[in-house]
């Protein structure tokens, strides 16, 4: 068990989130570890329980709303999580296999193929054409535009299961040249809640024709993927929009996104780790393997659009 510990090293508080919106997101995370606990995925629930006792046990005590009076109920539920996930913890302990620990920023974690333990993340193309067509003002006025990729764990055999997007979820949103901001995030969460969703990844169109995430990019990307390792960005090509790529970070760079893209800037970062860093050298993302696009139905789509308006 320890070895999982070490593969999900602390993240640093943003006090840019409010405790509300951190909660509502560990909420969403206790429910994926649950799902993959149910379809006999213990690694992969102990990450997501590891991961939410870390954020709330040793990154939250650090955000500046932590200890004010109002938000005595979050803390609550934050012990809540807590508890369950200990349970759980304890459950699973017995099922993980025992194998050499890892450090999380060992550089031959970089040389080891994770992408069989990434379950298929299934996308219909028409959720890529429905974004560019309800974005296409917002990418003629020059800004960037954003959409959420939610979905659900789906079994589909003994011992097997997938990720299918299920809604292309639109948030409000404020865009620029270069990027792009959610609006509401608490009602987008509180939808995800209702319906039993989590996110899956989300899209950006691009005015710029860059076809890879840029760093800014990168540094939103690392949160989802902190909590759901599946998780993916995916650039749009506003011309070209079902020949999307999606993105994942690696391992390493997630891990060095986490800790150390604070201190060094988003103007300073490549595509690889810089030079002073552990794993100097390594790519910070790459080409997700996992993702299946499926073709557009001519009928009826089997994804919901959740449209977000100021």
């Amino acid at each position: 068990m320890q070895r999982l510990f070490d593969r999900c090293p602390t993240i640093p508080v943003d006090s840019s989130l409010s405790l509300a919106r951190y909660c509502m997101t560990l909420k969403q995370t206790l429910l994926q570890a649950e799902q993959y606990m149910s379809a006999g995925d213990a690694e992969r629930s102990a990450l997501l329980h590891i991961r939410c006792v870390q954020v709330a046990n040793r990154t939250l005590p650090a955000h500046p709303e932590y200890s004010l009076p109002q938000n005595e109920q979050w803390l609550k539920e934050l012990r809540r999580i807590t508890g369950k996930c200990l349970i759980s913890l304890e459950h699973l302990k017995g099922q993980i296999e025992v194998s050499p620990k890892i450090d999380s920023m060992d550089v031959s974690v970089a040389k080891q193929s994770r992408v069989s333990q990434n379950r298929p993340l299934e996308i219909e193309e028409g959720v890529l054409q429905v974004l560019e067509r309800m974005s296409s003002e917002t990418t003629q006025s020059g800004a960037q535009s954003i959409g959420l990729l939610a979905g659900k764990l789906e079994e589909i055999g003994q011992d097997a299961s997938k990720l299918r997007v299920a809604a292309l979820v639109v948030p409000h949103q404020r865009g620029s040249k270069d990027n792009c901001e959610m609006l509401d995030e608490m009602n987008i969460l509180g939808l995800q809640e209702a319906k039993g969703l989590f996110v899956l990844g989300w899209l950006v169109v691009n005015v710029d024709g860059s076809k890879e995430p840029s760093p800014t990019e990168l540094r939103s990307h690392a949160g989802f993927q902190a909590m759901m390792p599946e998780c993916v960005v995916g650039i749009v090509d506003p011309n070209e929009p079902t020949q999307c790529k999606f993105f994942g970070l690696t391992e390493l760079g997630l891990s060095f996104i986490l800790r150390y893209s604070d201190r060094i800037g988003e103007t300073n970062m490549s595509s690889h780790i810089p030079d002073g860093y552990p794993g100097a050298g390594s790519p910070l993302y790459k080409e997700a393997q996992h993702v299946q696009k499926i073709q557009a139905r001519e009928t009826t789509p089997s994804f919901k659009v959740c449209k977000f308006c100021s």
